[in-house]
C-alpha cells in the first residue's frame, strides 16, 4: 500500500494532538492541516495551508492536486454544514459523519428525540417554542432548570440555574447572548440531574459503535466548577470510574446506539461523543447513566487528554473505520494516566488583548505541549485569543501527571496568562 497522505480540518489543540498522533504512523507520509496553527507547522510530516474551514471548494481542490488519502474533519461547524457529503460527492473518503448523522450534536431537539425514540436514558425535558413560550413553559413547570440552544455555540450555549441565577435570567441570558436576540429560536428546557459525569468517545464505522476512551473534562471558567461554561478549561483520562460503570453503559447506552445503527442504517463514520451523568434512580434503587448530550467529533480539550494514551495506529484506526471494517480488538491503551490544562488569556471567555509568548517549557516523553489561540508574527508566538494551550503530562498514576503538569505550565510566558489549579486535583494523593 502507497503511505498515506492525510488532510486534518480545524485549527485548535485537538486538530494539533490529532495531528502529532497521526505523524507517529508508518503508514503516513504527508500530514496537511487546514488552516492549522503554528504548533502543527512544527511537528514531523506535518504541514499547514491557509484554506479555511468552510471553504468546502478549496478543500476539494487541494484533495485533488495532493492526492489526499482521506479527510479528519475537527471542530462541529464545518460538520454541521455538510463537509462530509460535500467531500463525498466529490469521491474523497472522509473521517466524519454526514450532515445526517451530526445532527446528534448540532440541535440538541434532535438528539432529544433520538434518545427518546431509542429508550436511553436522558432528563425530562420541554421544548421552548421562541423565547415568549419558553417563560409561560418555565412558569407551569418550575422544575426546569438547565437551558439549552438548538444549534452549535461552541459550548457556551448552556445555562443552568443555581444559588446565584434563576431560571428566567438564564432563559433571558440563553436568549440575549447564545441565541443573539433570535426571541423565535427554539430551546430545550430540562431538570437537572446530580451525579457524577464522564466523556466517553466511541469510534463508528458505519455499521457499529465500539468503545475508545473515557475522559472528564472541565467546562467552567474558574476553579471549584465557578464562572461560566467555555470551551473547555482541562481534562484528565482515563475516568476513574469507568470500570465500575462500563456494564451499565454497554447496557443503557451503546446498545441501544448499535441497535439504532443496525435498524436505521444510521451510516455514522467517525467519533461519536457522549456526556453521561450517573444519577441514582430513587424508584429502580441502582445507578443509571443519563445521556446529557452528543458531539460528533472528538472533544476538546478531552483529545489532548486522550491521544498521548493510545498505543494503537491512529491512522489505521480512521482507514479502517472509513472502510467499515473495525473491530474492538484494533483499539489498544497504555496503562498510564494524563491529565490537560489549558491556559488562556485571563478575560476568557471575553475578548482580551493578545500578549507575546516569551517561554515555552521544554517538552519531555511525559509531557507535551497543544497549541490552540497562537499565532507566529514577525517570528514572535503570540497569544492572539480565547484557549491557548493545552499543556499535557501523562504517567502511571494521576497525582504524578498532576505534579508534572503543574510544574511544567508554570514556565509559559506571556501577560493575563490564567489557567485553572483543580484539574484533577480530586484525584492526587496527599
Amino acid at each position: 500500500m502507497d503511505l498515506l497522505k492525510i488532510l486534518v480540518i480545524g485549527s485548535g489543540g485537538r486538530e494539533h494532538s490529532i495531528c502529532w498522533k497521526l505523524a507517529q504512523s508508518q503508514l503516513i507520509d504527508k500530514i496537511y492541516c487546514a488552516p492549522g496553527n503554528p504548533g502543527i507547522a512544527q511537528e514531523a510530516k506535518c504541514e499547514i495551508t491557509s484554506i479555511a474551514v468552510l471553504d468546502f471548494q478549496a478543500q476539494v481542490e487541494f484533495c485533488e492536486q495532493k492526492k489526499i488519502s482521506f479527510v479528519i474533519v475537527g471542530p462541529d461547524n464545518p460538520l454541521a454544514c455538510g463537509i462530509v457529503d460535500y467531500l463525498q460527492q466529490n469521491n474523497i473518503k472522509v473521517f466524519g459523519p454526514n450532515k445526517q448523522c451530526a445532527k446528534l450534536e448540532w440541535s440538541k431537539i434532535y438528539a432529544k428525540e433520538f434518545m427518546m425514540l431509542n429508550k436511553i436514558p436522558t432528563a425530562k425535558y420541554l421544548i421552548g417554542n421562541g423565547y415568549n413560550d419558553a417563560l409561560a413553559k418555565l412558569k407551569a413547570n418550575p422544575w426546569l432548570k438547565v437551558f439549552k440552544a438548538d444549534g452549535l455555540c461552541y459550548g457556551k450555549g448552556v445555562y443552568v440555574a443555581n444559588d446565584n441565577n434563576d431560571s428566567s435570567e438564564c432563559i433571558n441570558l440563553l436568549y440575549q447572548n447564545a441565541l443573539n436576540k433570535d426571541n423565535q429560536a427554539q430551546i430545550v428546557m430540562e431538570e437537572k440531574l446530580c451525579g457524577i459525569e464522564m466523556s466517553l468517545f466511541l469510534l463508528c464505522d458505519g455499521k457499529q459503535a465500539y468503545p475508545f476512551y473515557t475522559s472528564q473534562d472541565y467546562k467552567r471558567r474558574y476553579d471549584h466548577d465557578q464562572g461560566p461554561n467555555t470551551g473547555g478549561m482541562g481534562a484528565y483520562s482515563p475516568h476513574e470510574l469507568y470500570a465500575d460503570w462500563n456494564q451499565l453503559i454497554e447496557k443503557y447506552i451503546i446498545k441501544p446506539i448499535n441497535n439504532n445503527f443496525h435498524n436505521a442504517q444510521f451510516d455514522y463514520i467517525g467519533i461519536l461523543y457522549v456526556g453521561i451523568m450517573l444519577v441514582k434512580d430513587s424508584t429502580k434503587n441502582e445507578l443509571i447513566p443519563y445521556v446529557l448530550e452528543f458531539n460528533a467529533r472528538f472533544g476538546d480539550p478531552e483529545t489532548q487528554a486522550m491521544l498521548p494514551l493510545l498505543n494503537s495506529d491512529l491512522a489505521y484506526l480512521c482507514l479502517n473505520a472509513i472502510n467499515g471494517n473495525l473491530n474492538q480488538n484494533m483499539i489498544t491503551w497504555s496503562n498510564a494516566k494524563s491529565i490537560a490544562v489549558v491556559t488562556v488569556l485571563n478575560q476568557y471567555p471575553n475578548p482580551t488583548q493578545p500578549s507575546i509568548i516569551t517561554n515555552m517549557p521544554e517538552e519531555t516523553n511525559n509531557f507535551k505541549l497543544f497549541q490552540a489561540g497562537t499565532v507566529r508574527q514577525n517570528d514572535q508566538l503570540i497569544a492572539q485569543s480565547g484557549r491557548v494551550i493545552a499543556a499535557v503530562a501523562f504517567d502511571y498514576d494521576y497525582t504524578q501527571a498532576y505534579h508534572i503538569v503543574y510544574n511544567k505550565i508554570k514556565e509559559i510566558k506571556y501577560n493575563n496568562i490564567d489557567y485553572r489549579k483543580d484539574i484533577a486535583l480530586h484525584l492526587v494523593q496527599s
